[in-house]
């Protein structure tokens, strides 16, 4: 379902050979080698190149852990309040998690909460500021994409078991892992995870 939107350049399901081409070549190289158990799906070509070091990572990991997925990249969703970009949405066997993606340094401790500016200390009274509060970020992006899949049932006329936004876990995942001395706030339906963390929960 989910599929047919989310690649504006036929990286799909049935264009295997796209979906390869759209990630680094070592990975595309690692998928002419063996079989395959992880299916991605592009909103758009992924031009950070965090971000894609980061699914190349994800895909390997995925691989050797024999674990069955689709990773749908790069997405944006349009709720019924505003449209959202979507850094991640993995489905496995086990879990549903929308991934908002924040790639940090690991030298400086990270300080945030529900509210306001997350901040990097990097000691010397020097400070980096994220623009945009991930918790939030990821929380509304999850709302979006709950919209989206919504209406897509309800025009397909398929049953929902409730509030799609349920049956999804997220997270802000810092990578590679949440730097030493940071100080998180929890916050309520969103958890704050490593890169290890992440993994062991798919």
């Amino acid at each position: 379902g989910i599929g047919g939107v989310a690649s504006s350049h036929g990286a799909t399901k049935h264009d295997p050979d796209k979906v390869k081409f759209s990630v680094t070549r070592s990975v595309a190289e690692m998928n002419n080698k063996t079989a395959t158990n992880v299916e991605v799906f592009f909103g758009d070509w992924i031009s950070n190149p965090l971000e894609e070091r980061f699914l190349n990572k994800l895909l390997r990991d995925l691989r050797r852990r024999g674990v069955q997925a689709l990773v749908f990249a790069n997405l944006q969703a349009r709720g019924r309040n505003a449209q959202r970009q979507i850094d991640f949405f993995i489905l496995t066997d086990a879990r549903l998690v929308h991934v908002e993606l924040k790639s940090l340094s690991q030298t400086a401790p990270l300080h945030g909460g529900a509210n306001g500016y997350w901040i990097q200390d990097f000691g010397g009274g020097r400070t980096r500021s994220l623009e945009v509060n991930p918790y939030r970020q990821a929380h509304e992006g999850t709302y979006a994409l709950s919209d989206l899949v919504t209406d897509l049932v309800k025009r397909l006329l398929l049953p929902l078991d409730g509030p799609f936004y349920r049956h999804v876990d997220t997270v802000v995942c810092i990578d590679p892992e949440i730097p030493d001395g940071s100080v998180l706030d929890s916050y309520p339906h969103v958890k704050a995870v490593g890169y290890a963390e992440l993994l062991d929960r798919l």
